[in-house]
């Protein structure tokens, strides 16, 4: 559930020190402040189930940049403690740098992903990657791939430029890529469950996942990714696309991200 809860969040929208993360993932920081840009909280729970948090930073424009911060909570940090770090910032060029970093259990994460407009990325600082076989990567799609940060800051321009959320991209992290295909499903009106969550129209989007390579050969998951369901909100807020909810659901109950006003 981790992997696929937090991919999913990742989607829809961790703070370790510059000096913390290593060089690569430094190099993505901003040296200032920038004008525009927005730090938003969300919690993702499993019913009353407190599992992480996640704090988001957006900074808008054609060189905009999004970092998300994820850290377990509650019940997670016993079963599958996690920090992690994601952040993708664009290039004057049209290219794009990605670093994840940070810790999953025993394992230490620190990548980083290059892209150059029109070649395939690649990967110059990377440390925790899987010991074990995995599936090829599709070589053919590492030239169109984007990373999981750089697919939120497209579906968000889409909607700010009226064009709703649909789409397709390959994702790609260093290691695994994934197909998203995110079906708009119009707007929806969404109820405060909790009284420091949204509470209004939002538009509904539905994030389909399929594993194109880069995951185990001797996967011994008892899901698919068939069996999972998720629905992502974006609204409004302060005249700016805003992802509020995410809900993923699966055979053994589902996993909630809300947005916090506080």
């Amino acid at each position: 559930m981790r992997r696929s809860a937090c991919l999913a969040f990742a989607l829809a929208l961790p703070a370790l020190p510059a000096q913390a993360q290593g060089p690569a993932a430094a190099s993505t920081q901003p040296a200032a402040e920038t004008a525009g840009a927005r730090e938003l909280l969300y919690h993702l729970d499993w019913g009353p189930v407190a599992l992480g948090e996640f704090r988001v930073r957006h900074e808008p424009g054609d060189a905009g940049a999004l970092t998300i911060e994820a850290r377990s909570r509650g019940l997670a940090s016993m079963l599958f403690d996690f920090s992690l770090t994601e952040a993708t910032r664009r290039e004057a060029d049209g290219g794009r740098l990605f670093t994840i970093t940070g810790e999953f259990g025993d394992r230490d994460y620190d990548r980083l992903v290059d892209w150059t407009p029109g070649q395939a990325p690649e990967v110059t600082h990377r440390a925790g990657a899987p010991d074990e076989e995995l599936t090829p990567v599709p070589q053919a799609l590492l030239p169109r791939s984007v990373d999981p940060a750089a697919a939120v800051l497209a579906v968000l321009d889409q909607i700010e430029a009226g064009k709703g959320c649909a789409g397709e991209w390959a994702i790609y992290d260093g290691v695994r890529m994934t197909a998203l295909t995110v079906r708009d499903e119009g707007l929806d009106q969404i109820e405060a469950d909790r009284d420091w969550t949204y509470a209004g129209p939002a538009r509904r989007c539905r994030l389909g996942m399929e594993r194109l390579g880069g995951y185990p050969v001797d996967d011994e998951r008892e899901t698919s990714e068939a069996d999972f369901d998720r629905v992502l909100w974006i609204a409004q807020m302060d005249g700016r696309p805003t992802p509020v909810r995410l809900q993923v659901s699966w055979p053994l109950g589902y996993a909630t991200g809300r947005i916090d006003l506080r």
